[in-house]
């Protein structure tokens, strides 16, 4: 028996222990509750970690706490920018500002208000109270806040407050919308930004409202930004803090628009280059083209302009479209095979001019050259390779090695990036395919699939859509574009646009027909306009 003794008392022992812990959480919550009791008694309250003041728990009239005294976050010239903790039940506050003992009291709706045309270099006292409305009745006023004092700065100071809460509000692949509070008695806003902290070359904007858009930018890029406040007689704020940002890179493939033109040497017979001038601009600008390859635009001056060819064809385009600039305006740089670009699509990063080895003339003006130019497309932040050529047509054999130096050549340009070959070839199909073979031999692809002796497209073709490509794309200045077959097949093909490995969307053999079928007020030149759009890998 007296062994099972000690056995009892342990069992009465464990089963205890839930009573005790019961009855030690039960005082836990009674010493809780007198807790919150008292703190709501004594207007505290906490929700979420943040302290707020509450009404003392009393009977008739509701009452409000008092707030804590105000802050004066900035002062500038004679503004001040003054902010306070919120009351609980107030449904707005009176702001006191006093001096000399003369008081002047400003309702304000929120828990922050910006103070302008105060006196100069001025000692004031500032103040808060809560007001709280009720129907029917007087509003109920909490007790006077203790008072901050504060001083305006002297007449050499900013007469403006920064703005405040300047922030990103947006920002995608080639834009950034930066958006900031308000500042009383500022007539506009400057923003600035830049790609670092010194902003060195900032874009700068002057806004009337209180955001600004900055556009064409590149994808996938970190910038900073600031913004100021500017006022009437030269006044103007410090510049807010800065913020970082940046760009966003699409996961998806941004369109590309590319184009070879032979716009025909105004000395090299046909219609006159101030008759035709007009067409090729507006051929180029009205087909959304980012980059384009030209051929024949000569570095001489036709008659009646002024100017060489091909700096004529840039004023036309800018008349129209601004933002189109060329690689090199040097003479006798790459003679007639230039490259121009549209800015806000693409931002150059280097470019030059290849001279071919083998040439058929010691005449510097018939020499050919490849005109190659490094760019980054904005909407994607992709770099690429792109090259406009002219191969010599008077000789077979130098026309071949020509294409094979540039395919050896632009194989280890591009150095693993995506690329597009155009130009001249003086090359089908049909006569000198060995031209082709040569860029299809080293990696690039022909977008229409153009076969040796054959209209019809090869297996390897990676067109999407195809837009007249059926039609020759040399037209002889004819009152038609010439054409033997019918869509999907390919016409003849001396002019070419070839691409490294990627998608190609559209690929359009560009010509512009009245309904009759003929070329609306003739052919701009000799060849049509080849325009693809594709989606860098």
């Amino acid at each position: 028996m007296s062994k099972k003794r000690p056995s009892g008392r342990r069992v009465r022992e464990t089963t205890s222990r839930p009573r005790a812990r019961r009855r030690r959480r039960a005082a836990r919550r009674r010493s809780l509750s007198r807790v919150l009791v008292a703190g709501v008694l004594a207007g505290m309250v906490v929700v979420a970690g943040l302290v707020l003041v509450a009404p003392k728990v009393v009977t008739g009239t509701p009452s409000l706490a008092t707030p804590g005294p105000p802050r004066v976050s900035e002062t500038a010239g004679t503004m001040l920018r003054v902010s306070w903790r919120p009351v609980l039940f107030s449904d707005f506050y009176e702001l006191t500002l006093v001096h000399d003992k003369k008081a002047e009291k400003l309702r304000v709706e929120g828990t922050e208000v910006q103070v302008p045309n105060l006196s100069h270099a001025t000692d004031y006292a500032v103040k808060v109270r809560a007001i709280r409305q009720l129907k029917g009745d007087d509003p109920v006023r909490s007790t006077p806040s203790r008072a901050t004092p504060t001083r305006t700065e002297a007449d050499n100071r900013p007469a403006l407050l920064v703005p405040a809460n300047a922030t990103v509000a947006s920002a995608d692949n080639t834009s950034i919308n930066i958006a900031w509070d308000p500042v009383e008695t500022a007539t506009r806003y400057r923003v600035q930004l830049a790609s670092n902290d010194s902003f060195d070359n900032p874009r700068t904007i002057t806004a009337d409202d209180r955001t600004a858009t900055f556009k064409g930018l590149d994808a996938g890029t970190p910038f900073v930004a600031r913004v100021r406040a500017l006022g009437e007689n030269g006044f103007k704020s410090a510049w807010s803090e800065t913020l970082k940002t940046e760009t966003i890179k699409p996961k998806d493939p941004q369109p590309l628009a590319v184009a070879t033109y032979n716009i025909r040497c105004h000395s090299c017979g046909g219609p006159p280059w101030v008759s035709r001038r007009a067409a090729i601009a507006s051929s180029i600008t009205s087909h959304g083209l980012d980059v384009v390859g030209l051929q024949e635009a000569q570095q001489s001056t036709p008659r009646g302009v002024g100017t060489s060819q091909f700096t004529d064809l840039m004023k036309q385009l800018a008349a129209r479209e601004p933002g189109w600039k060329i690689t090199d305006q040097r003479i006798n740089g790459s003679l007639g095979v230039r490259v121009i670009y549209n800015t806000r699509a693409v931002r150059l990063k280097k470019a030059g001019a290849v001279h071919y080895g083998r040439q058929l003339s010691g005449n510097q003006f018939r020499q050919r050259f490849y005109s190659w130019a490094v760019f980054t497309q904005r909407s994607s932040g992709k770099d690429f390779v792109f090259i406009s050529t002219h191969l010599e047509p008077r000789s077979v054999s130098v026309r071949l090695a020509q294409a094979r130096q540039l395919a050896s050549e632009t194989a280890k340009l591009r150095g693993g990036l995506p690329a597009v070959v155009v130009g001249d070839l003086n090359a089908s199909q049909y006569h000198v395919y060995g031209a082709h073979q040569a860029l299809t031999s080293a990696g690039f692809v022909d977008p229409l699939g153009v076969m040796p002796s054959s209209h019809q497209p090869s297996g390897d073709a990676t067109v999407e859509k195809r837009i007249n490509t059926h039609f020759d794309s040399f037209n002889n200045f004819g009152s038609r574009p010439v054409s033997s077959v019918g869509e999907p097949l390919n016409g003849t093909y001396i002019d070419y646009i070839f691409t490294t490995p990627m998608r190609v969307l559209e690929y359009e053999n560009v010509v512009d027909l009245d309904g009759s079928g003929h070329f609306r007020g003739g052919a701009p030149s000799d060849h049509n306009m080849l325009r693809a759009v594709v989606g860098l890998p």
